[in-house]
């Protein structure tokens, strides 16, 4: 193979390691509103998926730290369109492409392992207070919507073939909306609890408001 016309290197000089270092400290505000989860929530995350084996291997070439896997999947899974691209998470993260699909690949197997222990119904004690909000919130007739919850969006690629239209939210996309909350200080879960909340969108619950208090 013959070289005719040599390609410079690219540079790589990306954000993430402010967003772990100083942001995380002094701005949380920026880092959750650009990771989309607190400080604390991360640190319980890494904590969660640390010991999982997917991170370790015998390769002579050392993974990424599981803090910057982390965060690189979470700008992935956090942003969509353009923003979302591996090419525009690894400028962001001063990485190569192939280290944005590797650690989010990395990430998901992780968490998917944790779903047992993540998804869970609350005990009822919790799931009547939540009902006792969302009245207060909205009206009686929305009493037993209390699992419905805004959070990220998480923007899908077309419309899902189950209730597809529950999925449609008010930007005219299909998505899932979600959040993770740190449960320790909770008496009802034990300390390493964890709960992901998902929801097809939040406008269900508008939708139904209108309808029910007019």
């Amino acid at each position: 193979m013959h070289i005719l016309e040599a390609c410079p290197s690219v540079k790589k000089l990306g954000q993430l390691g402010l967003y772990l270092t100083d942001f995380r400290d002094d701005h949380p505000d920026r880092f959750r509103k650009k990771l989309r989860v607190s400080p604390p929530v991360f640190d319980r995350l890494v904590k969660l998926i640390k010991d999982n084996g997917v991170f370790h291997n015998n390769s002579n070439v050392p993974q990424h730290p599981i803090p910057i896997q982390l965060a690189i999947f979470l700008i992935h899974l956090g942003h969509y369109g353009n923003a979302s691209s591996p090419e525009y998470v690894a400028q962001w993260a001063g990485v190569c492409v192939g280290t944005v699909i590797n650690t989010t690949y990395c990430c998901l197997v992780a968490f998917l392992a944790l779903h047992d222990e993540a998804v869970m119904m609350p005990p009822a004690e919790e799931k009547e207070r939540a009902k006792e909000y969302v009245e207060r919130a909205t009206c009686p007739e929305w009493r037993n919507g209390f699992l419905l919850a805004d959070g990220t969006k998480f923007v899908l690629f077309q419309k899902s073939g189950l209730h597809g239209e529950a999925w449609f939210d008010k930007n005219k996309d299909y998505s899932i909306d979600c959040q993770v909350r740190e449960l320790s200080s909770q008496p009802a879960y034990t300390d390493s609890a964890l709960q992901i909340i998902s929801k097809g969108t939040v406008d269900v619950c508008n939708f139904l408001r209108g309808i029910h208090c007019q």
